[in-house]
């Protein structure tokens, strides 16, 4: 037993954490980039209350050789403080409180190291620095640090890629965020230290590992991951085991998941059979616990979620080690994908989880989610100078970090008075689960089986179990799933018949869609934010009431464990609690769920507000999965989980809209109003005069839109619902083009297009009277052929002709010697005058033959008389 301090020396630790809490500040970083080497300055300003404080700094991936040197310090020495903070780690082990004594070193310079690490696809260079740090037996206080950092770079080029959502969440702990996308690349992991691959280039997001004998089960699963958009693939256990080299079933599925994510860019795995179909690595973790079977070897399956190194870099068959026991630290602390067990055994437990998998995705989240259900007990009571630890108050602050729309029930057992919270108890954790919860989460005690509580009676401790695997496996929240995270001992063992198992094999439709517990026993400490089981809960809902872009369970899970190694030092790596903390969370479910899920009902309308029909619409996320690619009629509804998509619509071969929709609510309803526009072309002849019957061709440049429509009496054709883009014009009158134009539409247009139609005015006067003479018919002949006959009954006539040499025979109404035939050549409106010899003619000369005759008569009389 570690001798325990006094009461006023914990007070002094604790308050020392405090003030060494937080992070330092990042205040400059000024890059000079030459083809070859790449130098950044770096200005560290630490805030009053931090100590220990790693930094990230994304590198080229072509970096060969970095250099870190501190250049400038200002720094105090801190008076009457010679003495090194640390504080205790507590666990209870068969009823015994344990604790585990860790001591910060006050370094020789605040500059205490640095590496090179791989997160996904980035080169990383991590920094540790430190607040204080000892000079000849005096402890000095720093303000700031100003680093150089000189980057040596080879001669070559890795094929970069957009960051994805995964990447993403990496990239928040950079320093340099905002050039770290320019550095994300391609970075292969090597199998064996060889160049190893028995895949071809794809783009899988998501990979199912399944034994034969579940294999049907995993493929319905597969199938229904691809109908949702989603790019996945099964393999099968026996091809990964006859297929990739390693010592043993572990890690031929480690390196078949460093192929994967080589050349599939795998983001999610999923391990579809529990520890006796898909076997766990143990790794060596002596934090002081020599547990039941397998003493200091505890299992994990953090060793397939990170993909660098071997874990076993010594070669001597025992993984994790720390470094010292081994040749370098052998855990890789940056995770690569996201994995998930579920952990069913026979076809019965396959069949149901996948039928509570494809219930919950294809569902919307209902209000019922926005239910939290918080359930503390006592960790340890106060004792030889030792704090209590008590699990409502870690409750309490989860409590604060959700929204107020949040209905949270809290069930507590506490030694202090949290408004009478006294109801942990086996009924009422039951009852309360069989509600359905969309988020619960526990701090107490556990058992591989079990949840317990502590209490006192009279100065006695008493144990009670206030859940089982069996209540469990019996919920009834009918697909009423939770998501579950307990911050408790061994509920999460992945080599035993656990709580978790219970939580997500449950028969009923009823337990959680993901169970995030311990595999082993779990250390806590009576500071909250203090790195080990309670921060990492805090850290969980923070991270999962803020989620990544996609919002699904793995992509959360894999974000909680990327903050966490980011809290902890290269130093703090060989402290085993920490290596504990960091590994034996384990996440039960399919990491490719997305937890909340909206009703989503898409309007498409033209500009007008008039809906779309026959409208091809891609509905992607940010990860490039589609989630609809089809044709719809103006409206239509679609599950699709929280996050931000793009859309794109297609109408008439032309893209309409491109453009993001954000989902964060159950119900979610929109209007998008596409680029589709009506048109309206007003055709005018030659002498701007409306041009009736004339046939009016829209044709796109594209060819996809050809329409055709004749004009009214008022010259007006009507195009409606047309995309935007650029549009050839053509009026055709009498079978001739008349007149062309383009016009490029990008809003309600308006189009005056003028053609080669020109009025010809005939008028007939008798040659003799010049009275006018009534046409009865008009024939029109071009090239020979006869192309218009008009019956008129009028004086005078008029036609419209197009642009050209005709031939024009008039006949008139009233008999005449002949008719008319006349050239004409039409290039503008023209009136036509001719005269004829018609029957006034006649009628004329014979008036005047009949009164010369009878002049003649009267004066022949006149001289006989």
């Amino acid at each position: 037993m570690l001798k325990p301090y006094n009461v006023t020396r914990i007070a002094v630790v604790v308050l020392v954490l405090a003030l060494f809490a937080s992070n330092l500040q990042i205040a400059h970083v000024l890059s000079a980039d030459t083809d070859r080497t790449l130098v950044k300055t770096v200005t560290c300003q630490f805030k009053e209350n931090s100590f220990y404080k790693t930094i990230l700094l994304a590198v080229p991936p072509e970096s060969s050789s970095i250099k870190v040197e501190m250049f400038h310090v200002s720094s105090q020495p801190m008076e009457n403080f010679t003495d090194t903070p640390s504080y205790y780690a507590f666990t209870v082990y068969n009823g015994v409180t344990i604790y585990y004594r860790i001591s910060y070193v006050v370094p020789d310079s605040p500059l205490m190291g640095y590496e090179i690490v791989y997160a996904r696809d980035f080169k990383v260079l991590k920094i540790d620095l430190s607040k204080l740090f000892k000079d000849h037996f005096k402890i000095f206080s720093c303000s700031e640090v100003r680093l150089k950092i000189t980057i040596k770079k080879l001669n070559i080029r890795f094929r970069r890629v957009m960051p994805d959502t995964l990447d993403m969440q990496i990239m928040k702990n950079f320093i340099n965020m905002g050039e770290a996308a320019n550095y994300c690349a391609l970075i292969s992991r090597q199998i064996n230290d060889e160049d190893f691959s028995a895949l071809e280039e794809s783009d899988v997001a998501y990979v199912i590992i399944s034994p034969g004998e579940l294999s049907s089960y995993a493929e319905r699963l597969l199938e229904w991951k691809r109908s949702r958009g989603v790019k996945a693939e099964l393999v099968l256990l026996s091809w990964i085991k006859s297929t990739y080299p390693g010592r043993d079933t572990p890690e031929k599925i480690r390196n078949f998941l460093k192929d994967a994510y080589n050349k599939w860019h795998i983001k999610w795995a999923l391990l579809f059979g529990d520890y006796r179909k898909i076997p766990v690595r143990y790794i060596f973790n002596p934090d002081y616990l020599r547990e039941p079977n397998q003493g200091s070897y505890k299992p994990t399956d953090y060793y397939y979620m990170a993909l660098d190194g071997s874990f076993d870099e010594d070669h001597d068959g025992i993984y994790g080690e720390r470094k010292g026991l081994s040749i370098k630290d052998e855990i890789d602390w940056m995770p690569d994908i996201a994995v998930g067990r579920i952990p069913v055994s026979n076809e019965d437990e396959a069949e149901n989880v996948v039928d509570k998998i494809i219930s919950f995705e294809s569902t919307p989240t209902g209000q019922w989610f926005k239910r939290a259900l918080l359930c503390g007990a006592i960790i340890s009571f106060s004792q030889g100078g030792y704090p209590g630890i008590e699990g409502a108050e870690t409750c309490e602050n989860i409590a604060r970090l959700f929204p107020r729309d949040y209905n949270i029930t809290k069930l507590y057992e506490s030694s202090k008075d949290y408004h009478n919270y006294h109801n942990l108890t086996r009924s009422s954790v039951v009852s309360h689960l069989n509600i359905g919860y969309g988020c619960v989460n526990f701090v107490s005690h556990g058992g591989y089986d079990s949840l317990w509580r502590v209490y006192k009676v009279d100065s006695r401790e008493f144990w009670d179990c206030y859940l089982w695997r069996m209540d469990a496996l019996m919920l009834s929240n009918k697909f009423k799933l939770s998501v579950v995270y307990a911050a408790s001992c061994n509920t999460g063992a992945i080599d035993r018949d656990s709580l978790a198992e219970g939580f997500i094999l449950n028969p009923y439709g009823g337990g959680a869609i993901a169970y995030v517990g311990a595999s082993r026993v779990s250390w806590a400490s009576p500071a909250m934010f203090d790195r080990l089981n309670n921060h990492l809960d805090y850290i969980f809902w923070q991270t999962f009431l803020n989620p990544p872009q996609d919002a699904r369970i793995g992509s959360i899970f894999f974000t909680y464990k990327v903050r966490y190694s980011n809290l902890l030092t290269q130093g703090e790596h060989s402290e085993e609690v920490y290596r504990k903390e960091m590994t034996t969370y384990t996440l039960y479910g399919d990491p490719e769920t997305p937890i909340l899920r909206s009703n989503a009902t898409i309007m498409f309308t033209d500009f007008n507000g008039i809906p779309l029909n026959n409208v091809e619409v891609n509905i992607y996320d940010t990860l490039g999965i589609v989630h609809l690619k089809t044709i719809v009629n103006s409206t239509f509804s679609i599950v699709l989980p929280y996050g931000t998509y793009n859309v794109k619509v297609v109408f008439k071969g032309v893209e309409v809209y491109a453009g993001t929709i954000t989902v964060r609510v159950a119900s979610f309803n929109t209007t998008i109003p596409c680029r589709v526009y009506n048109l309206e072309v007003t055709v005018l002849d030659g002498g701007n005069r409306p041009l009736p019957n004339a046939t009016v061709k829209l044709t796109s440049c594209n060819g996809s839109v050809s329409e055709e429509y004749v004009s009214n009496a008022s010259g007006v054709v009507k195009f409606t619902q047309l995309p935007l883009g650029i549009y050839l014009l053509q009026a055709f009158f009498m079978n001739e083009n008349v007149g062309d134009g383009e016009l490029v539409l990008t809003s309600n247009t308006q189009y005056t297009l003028k053609v080669k139609v020109y009025n010809l005015r005939l008028v007939v006067k008798d040659i003799l009277t010049k009275l006018p003479v009534p046409i009865s018919k008009i024939q029109v002949y071009k090239n020979g052929e006869l192309i218009l006959v008009k019956d008129i009954d009028s004086n005078e006539a008029s036609i419209r002709l197009p642009e050209g040499s005709y031939t024009v025979k008039i006949k008139c109404s009233l008999p005449v010697f002949d008719e008319k035939t006349m050239k004409v050549d039409l290039t503008s409106d023209r009136e036509i005058f001719t005269e004829r010899f018609s029957l006034y003619t006649i009628l004329t000369i014979l008036l005047i033959v009949i009164v010369l005759a009878f002049s003649a008569l009267i004066f022949k009389r006149r001289r006989r008389m």
